[in-house]
């Protein structure tokens, strides 16, 4: 399966976004509280045709969306990108630059839905499953967000080292939360290495059943 384009547009600033029309990122810089919808409008009144398939117009209000994520407007910029998701359903990139504004706007448990979501659609796409991870972790689910940033390792993400790191910071989160519940006299048992993960499902990569089990 072909990587979708385009990736995080604040976490790995090495991948630059999809261009976007000047005038838009001009209005968005000069007056922060502009009206999206305005700003739509003087879109289409500059040589865009006025009708346009799902496919396209989608791929347009993820451009926005990403100037408006970049402005720290992330309501406007969700907006933007749900529309973008409900144009296109099977745009891994709208569900992941979802997951990553609702995971600023601190939904946690609706960013792992978007990202599982950007997974399911492209499943052989590192981006897409560190952001998995990372949302999994902000909801305190520490093995599967475990399992997901492993698969972004298998799966070949492009800033390993990055990757590499939130698995480090994952694990550190997981010995902290077992020594806790030693403690308490309430151990389930939890993994806290990435090889006791490995070790449940030695011949699949990491991650593929946590996905699976995100109900969308």
């Amino acid at each position: 399966m072909q990587r979708p384009p385009g990736g995080i547009w604040k976490r790995s600033h090495s991948r630059p976004l999809r261009s976007a029309p000047a005038h838009f990122a001009a209005a968005v810089e000069e007056d922060s509280a502009a009206d999206a919808e305005r700003e739509e409008a003087v879109w289409r009144a500059r040589n865009v045709p006025a009708i346009e398939d799902d496919r396209a117009l989608a791929r347009r209000l993820e451009e926005q969306g990403c100037i408006l994520a970049e402005a720290e407007r992330y309501v406007d910029a969700l907006a933007r990108f749900d529309e973008a998701a409900r144009r296109n359903p099977e745009s891994a990139t709208a569900h992941e630059f979802r997951a990553q504004v609702l995971m600023e706007l601190g939904e946690a448990f609706e960013a792992v839905r978007a990202a599982a979501a950007a997974v399911a659609a492209a499943p052989d796409w590192a981006i897409a499953r560190l952001t998995l991870g990372r949302a999994q972790r902000n909801l305190g689910e520490l093995r599967l967000a475990l399992g997901s940033v492993e698969a972004a390792l298998v799966c070949g993400h492009p800033d390993e080292a990055e990757a590499a790191e939130e698995a480090r910071e994952i694990e550190r989160l997981l010995v902290l939360q077992n020594a806790r519940a030693r403690m308490a006299g309430s151990d389930d048992g939890a993994l806290e290495t990435r090889d006791a993960l490995r070790s449940l499902h030695p011949h699949a990569p990491a991650g593929v059943a946590s996905t699976e089990e995100i109900q969308l």
